[in-house]
């Protein structure tokens, strides 16, 4: 009799937690409708991300995971730095609903909403709810869903739903990854079933596959897991370790890629960081207050009545109660775990010192906010919880736990995530009128003049209007078949650092996202921008960019101050597209190479970073004197070569890190052998920039007659740096515009074998992660299945 009500027990339980789902689903339906009608959305972000789940398509044809692509930068080895897990679920729903890519992304953001809620409740389940009745589990964890769905801050800053709205709906998948294996991991604790611990290694390597920031997050969350549980972890060591070794074993191309390659590419620690409690009591009410303050009423009154009803209240509620609950929440070790990581991560979001303690480890630590508030939400439902227990009446408890579920729902109901964007509407359809006119139909008519395949540089602004952000344009250029010089990644490239620094030396009215090289000081030594403005325009050329389109009245401008230089091909208003012609009044000479002497006396390579830095202040320089070149760096792997090749330079630049007479004797065994030097002193390059234009200057006046005229046997190409994936033997060097340049034949692109291998082992890899994941599963059925055999 007792089993025949515990089977009655669980199936109430379990008809409870359906109907439970298929209500915050029909929430989620009513609300989010327009996910799954394919209406196109205006995320900052998004736009790329469906240009690169196009891009994974063709990948994942030709059985790869990483690889070419020519659509930004020029071309550049795409998902070797951002993972495209995610991307294989917009890919399956494309084939299997029949659909675009585009609808099966925003289909897919839908479907981290629903996932990331999942991974909530699960959450509050096993840290705090899970020894209470199903209606208790069910009412707190909604709560906590909610309450953080509602979240109303900056959804630049990556948090909750007007993260999602704006394009971080991956680093949004992420975090539910991370709140799951947290879960496996605590089950295990508790149980000791090694499926909990299988499944935990699984989601730990699709992690990997899916966003390194939230990785690195993990792990930090992980050391403070192993602090505070370090007893049972002694306890389960070899078992952690198996776990650890296996995870190691799934992940190794992602680690690999990285460690390798990361060189080749760009990145930055933000120091920056979002006002915490403003983006907790809701921004959107404040800015609501200051409106009417306007008016004439008082901003503190105006805020306490938008509080009150807006329903805000309760996220001022949630802040009293996590302080009333500080020492119970830091006492008890069930809580231990997620009351660190809210301190932690909401620290780390604030305090810029780790990325100066840290320099190397670049990372946007705003982005740990979203992990801040998903624990925050999680902390305020179980605070509340001890709060209504204080309450006398067990109906009056349940009431009040009730009610406060209804607010949220209501909140929910009445919350527009599109608000804080300030566009005209939510789709981009509603964006194509405006007093700015920036319509789409005109950009999209002015690009169609474009020969396909050509590399084009948009003008980069960062503005709200759609047709004017290269965020916003990326699938119309895409579908036109055009190459975009810029691109969403642009940590995927050392070409994007350039691009910026010379863009923002020309244009006051630019910006720059996700790079960190900045050189920009040393151009002041040439007076003011205004007058060389044209520098901008060499450094494109050099990279092989053919056409620029813009919009700004500075845009326009510039083509104005420059039209020697530009050819205008179309103005349609707002739009002016132009095309680059080559300088008539420029000598052009064969390339300079660069070499650092301590590659001649200890084989130490110079830095690709350092190498851009001061190829491109000499091009300034060269530029200045009317003298058109390429500048090249020569290295361990390619010295040999370069050496045996003819020379075929105009002269050489020998960097000097200090021993001057040694210097000098290597400057003289190099002039014996028939080449031209420069010699330069890396002191004057860094803190004596007039010194060394000067000298430059003077060297470039007495040899001009002596250097060789350009050799058609270099070719400098108009690709990012990555002499990995192409067949060129030793003659593959990295030019001044961190494009790739070789010496010898033209040859049609030729992937090497390795980078296609790599491509295709990385798929392999992510998927067995999938696959060890589903076994864990299998393992419990089993015994399921087993456990129902041996009772018949």
């Amino acid at each position: 009799m007792s089993y025949f009500r515990m089977i009655v027990s669980k199936f109430k339980t379990s008809v409870f937690y359906s109907v439970s789902i298929l209500f915050l689903f029909g929430l989620y339906y009513f609300k989010f409708s327009f996910f799954l009608e394919g209406k196109a959305l205006n995320g900052w972000d998004t736009p790329g991300h469906i240009v690169l789940s196009l891009e994974f398509q063709k990948l994942l044809g030709n059985f790869q995971a990483t690889g070419w692509s020519d659509i930004w930068f020029g071309g550049f080895p795409i998902f070797y730095f951002y993972p495209p897990f995610f991307y294989l679920i917009p890919t399956v729903l494309s084939f299997v609903l029949g659909v675009s890519m585009e609808v099966a992304v925003y289909h897919a953001m839908f479907f981290v909403i629903c996932f990331l809620s999942y991974a909530i409740f699960q959450f509050s389940k096993v840290f705090f709810f899970g020894k209470h009745n199903p209606i208790i589990q069910t009412i707190l964890g909604f709560i906590s869903i909610l309450f953080y769905l509602n979240y109303a801050g900056d959804g630049l800053q990556g948090t909750s739903l007007v993260g999602i709205i704006e394009g971080t709906f991956i680093s949004s998948f992420s975090h539910a990854l991370l709140l799951l294996a947290f879960c496996e991991l605590e089950k295990f604790r508790i149980t000791n079933v090694k499926s909990h611990i299988i499944r935990f290694t699984g989601l730990v390597s699709i992690l990997f596959y899916s966003h390194l920031l939230t990785t690195v997050f993990f792990f930090m969350a992980f050391c403070l897991y192993l602090a505070i549980r370090r007893k049972e972890v002694l306890k389960f060591k070899k078992t952690y370790l198996v776990s650890f070794f296996c995870i190691l074993f799934l992940v190794w191309p992602v680690i690999t890629n990285y460690a390798f390659y990361s060189i080749y590419t760009s990145g930055i620690y933000y120091g920056f960081s979002y006002p915490p409690l403003l983006s907790i009591l809701g921004p959107d009410i404040y800015n609501l207050a200051i409106k009417n303050k306007e008016l004439g009423g008082s901003i503190y009154i105006e805020y306490i009545i938008q509080l009150l009803s807006t329903g805000r209240f309760v996220s001022f509620f949630a802040i009293l109660l996590l302080a009333f609950n500080f020492k119970n929440f830091a006492s008890r070790k069930r809580f231990q775990f997620t009351f660190a990581m809210v301190l932690f991560f909401l620290w780390l979001s604030l305090d810029h010192s780790f990325g100066y303690i840290f320099p190397n480890f670049k990372i946007h630590t705003y982005r740990a906010f979203d992990l801040f508030y998903l624990g925050f939400s999680l902390l305020f439902s179980y605070a509340l919880f001890v709060y209504a227990k204080n309450i006398s009446g067990k109906l009056i408890r349940k009431v009040f736990l009730f009610s406060t579920l209804i607010i949220e729902i209501l909140i929910f109901l009445n919350f527009d995530p599109f608000l804080h964007q300030q566009y005209n509407g939510p789709f981009r359809d509603e964006r194509k009128i405006g007093s700015d006119q920036l319509t789409y139909a005109s950009l999209e008519q002015i690009l169609s003049l474009i020969p396909k395949g050509s590399l084009v540089q948009p003008e980069v602004l960062r503005m709200k209007e759609f047709a004017g952000s290269p965020h916003y344009i990326l699938p119309l250029l895409y579908k036109l078949g055009l190459k975009n010089n810029m691109g969403l990644t642009v940590e995927s490239s050392l070409y994007a650092t350039l691009l910026f620094n010379w863009q923002e030396f020309c244009f006051r009215n630019s910006f720059r996202w996700g790079t960190d090289v900045d050189w920009r000081d040393s151009l002041y030594i040439f007076g003011d921008r205004n007058s060389n403005l044209f520098l901008y325009l060499d450094f494109l050329r050099r990279s092989g960019v053919e056409y620029m389109f813009g919009s700004s009245p500075e845009f326009k401008e510039y083509i104005k101050i420059n039209q020697n230089r530009l050819q205008v091909i179309a103005d349609l208003d707002p739009f002016v597209l132009v095309k680059l012609e080559d300088p008539k009044d420029y000598n052009e000479i064969a390339p300079v190479a660069i070499i650092n002497s301590n590659l001649l006396t200890e084989s130490k390579s110079m830095h690709a970073v350092d190498f851009i830095k001061l190829s491109n202040y000499f091009q300034a320089v060269l530029c200045t004197e009317k003298i058109s070149t390429n500048l090249f760096l020569v290295d361990n792997e390619n010295n040999s070569s370069f050496f045996a090749n003819p020379k075929t330079v105009s002269f050489l630049v020998l960097l000097s890190d200090g021993d001057s007479i040694g210097d000098v004797s290597l400057k003289q065994e190099l002039e014996n052998k028939g080449y031209t030097v420069f010699l330069v002193s890396n002191y004057d390059f860094l803190f004596d920039h007039q010194k060394l234009k000067k000298e430059m200057i003077g060297f470039l006046q007495d040899h001009k007659s002596k250097f060789a005229i350009r050799d058609n046997r270099w070719n400098f190409t108009s690709e990012s740096y990555f002499p990995k994936n192409r067949d060129f033997g030793d003659n593959v060097y990295i030019s001044d515009t961190a494009k790739l340049a070789y010496f010898g034949e033209t040859k049609t692109k030729n992937f090497n074998l390795s980078f296609v291998l790599n491509g295709r082992i990385y798929l392999t890899m992510m998927l067995l992660s999938i696959v060890v994941f589903a076994a864990s599963f299998v393992k419990i059925y089993t015994l399921y299945f087993s456990f129902w055999k041996s009772r018949e």
